[in-house]
């Protein structure tokens, strides 16, 4: 963890209120990193004396209020007039919406879930390495394919009694660092429409966060009560570049709960929608799929026959609409744009 990213928490584990996940990440790099352990030491001084300190009241000078508020509302009307650019059309990914609820409450859905405080580690290896190298058991990435941003889901029990599914973010090879949102998501809609996604999606992070490319993020999505057989849990997660906010990019993930909730007796319908699909095909292999989320098919997508394998369906599905396959690992597949 990086000094900078530690003290983003400083306060709130001072005053208390950091997660337990993100707590014992934080004293964990503390006992790791004497430099840190002794500039928190520093901030808790300051923090002690400045609690023990009235607050002090200070005279706003005359029409401040008024101005701060004109010059606010000439800014709004200058963006909206402006014209849309890709940079406008990725940043509505990271829109607030008053009716989205945030990181840490029951979201709604195929199961009651809670997430969990996000964890950031050190990347497995260097920046530059190649991509899709980060996760353990990914092989290496087709030429052609999308860097992986989504690198795979993990599970475990936590310290709480929960079961946890852990997503793994990290970024392409060349963004050195982003802005990353992230949502969970139970429609197709929610995937491909900002406006729905806003609306109708939960936030899998409480704000938009900060990624660098020498460390890999993980979401914690904690199951709070037994999902209905066959569910999956999905996650859509966006990336702009903080160089350059025309770069950025958007992946979703399907992942089944559990292996042995058992997924339906037969293949879900989709009705050629490309990712109620791919969703069908998570459940029914119980495996996991990654696909590029940036632009959607145009086309509908093909079905696949009862009795293929996982790769032949993923290959029949994807190649009707010009989408590619690699295989990661046993249990994860990529879909990607070839177009």
């Amino acid at each position: 963890m990086k000094l900078e990213r530690a003290r983003e928490l400083y306060s709130d584990y001072a005053e208390g209120t950091l997660t337990p996940a993100m707590k014992l990440a934080l004293e964990q790099h503390f006992d790791a990193d004497a430099e840190a352990r002794a500039d928190y030491d520093e901030f808790a001084r300051i923090f002690a004396v400045l609690g023990d300190s009235a607050p002090v009241d200070i005279d706003v000078p005359l029409g401040f209020r008024a101005k701060v508020m004109e010059l606010a509302t000439a800014e709004q009307e200058r963006r909206a007039s402006a014209p849309r650019s890709l940079g406008d059309a990725i940043r509505e990914w990271f829109a607030p919406s008053g009716r989205r609820r945030l990181s840490g409450g029951l979201l709604a859905g195929v199961a009651a879930l809670v997430v969990a405080g996000v964890v950031f580690n050190p990347a497995i290896n260097h920046p530059g390495t190649t991509p899709g190298t980060m996760f353990p058991g990914i092989n290496t990435p087709a030429p052609d394919a999308t860097p992986l941003m989504i690198q795979g889901v993990s599970t475990g029990m936590g310290t709480d009694g929960n079961f946890y599914h852990y997503f793994h973010i990290h970024l392409p090879q060349n963004v050195q660092s982003a802005t990353v949102n992230a949502f969970v998501v139970t429609s197709s809609d929610q995937i491909t429409d900002p406006a729905i996604r806003a609306s109708d999606a939960h936030l899998a992070l409480s704000a938009p966060m900060t990624l660098s490319n020498d460390e890999e993020m993980q979401i914690p999505v904690a199951r709070a009560k037994r999902p209905e057989p066959g569910a999956t849990l999905d996650m859509l997660v966006n990336w702009q570049s903080d160089s350059d906010p025309s770069h950025g990019g958007s992946q979703v993930v399907f992942t089944p709960f559990d292996v042995s909730d058992g997924g339906p007796a037969t293949p879900p319908t989709a009705n050629g929608n490309f990712y109620d699909t791919l969703r069908a095909i998570a459940s029914v292999y119980h495996v996991t799929v990654i696909a590029d989320a940036t632009s959607s098919p145009t086309v509908a997508a093909a079905g696949w026959t009862s009795g293929d394998d996982v790769s032949k369906a993923l290959n029949t599905v994807a190649g009707s609409v010009s989408y590619g396959v690699r295989k990661l690992n046993d249990t994860t597949y990529q879909v990607f744009d070839k177009r």
